[in-house]
C-alpha cells in the first residue's frame, strides 16, 4: 500500500521566502509564548511582525537563492514529479490557514495532477494550521481512513 498525506503542506514553490518568514517568526514568538489571542479560537501563532518580517523576508530571499539551496528544493520537486509509481495524495488544509495559505496548496495540487497523479483534498472551513484533527476529528479521522482503503484497494 502506498499513499502520501500532507496535512497543511507542501506549498507551491514561488512563495517558499514567504512561508519560510512566516514559520520562523510563528517559531520565534512560539517559544516565547507570545501569540495572538483569538476569541473562537484561542491563543494562535504569530506569523508576521513589523521589524522582524521586512529583516527576515530579506535573510531567506537570499538564503533560499543560494546554489545549494535552490538546487536542493529544485531536486526534490523534479524527484516527486518523475516518481514511479505515482502514488495518490490526500491534501488535508484549511481556508483560515494563515502559514501556508490554501491557494499555495491548490497550485501544488494541481501541479501534481497535471504530472498524472491522483489527488485527493478536504479543504476545513476555519482550522489554524496543521489543527484539523484537534478542531474536526471525526472528519479528520474519517478522510484520512477513506484514503487509507483507496490506497490499499488501489495498491493490492
Amino acid at each position: 500500500m502506498s499513499g502520501c498525506i500532507c496535512d497543511s503542506a507542501p506549498p507551491y514553490t514561488d512563495n517558499l521566502v514567504e512561508v519560510y518568514t512566516r514559520g520562523f517568526i510563528a517559531a520565534v514568538f512560539g517559544l516565547l509564548g507570545i501569540t495572538h489571542h483569538d476569541p473562537v479560537q484561542g491563543n494562535l501563532p504569530i506569523y508576521r511582525h513589523r521589524i522582524f518580517t521586512p529583516i527576515l523576508h530579506k535573510f531567506f530571499s537570499w538564503y533560499l537563492k543560494l546554489p545549494k539551496m535552490a538546487k536542493n528544493y529544485a531536486d526534490v520537486e523534479r524527484y516527486i514529479l518523475q516518481a514511479k509509481p505515482k502514488i495518490p495524495h490526500l491534501f488535508l488544509y484549511s481556508e483560515a490557514d494563515r502559514l501556508i495559505e490554501p491557494h499555495s496548496i491548490q497550485k501544488y495540487i494541481q501541479l501534481l495532477i497535471e504530472h498524472g497523479y491522483i489527488t485527493k483534498e478536504k479543504i476545513f472551513k476555519d482550522s489554524p494550521h496543521v489543527a484539523h484533527y484537534k478542531v474536526y476529528p471525526k472528519e479528520y479521522t474519517d478522510q484520512v481512513l477513506s484514503f487509507l482503503r483507496y490506497c490499499k484497494d488501489k495498491f493490492k
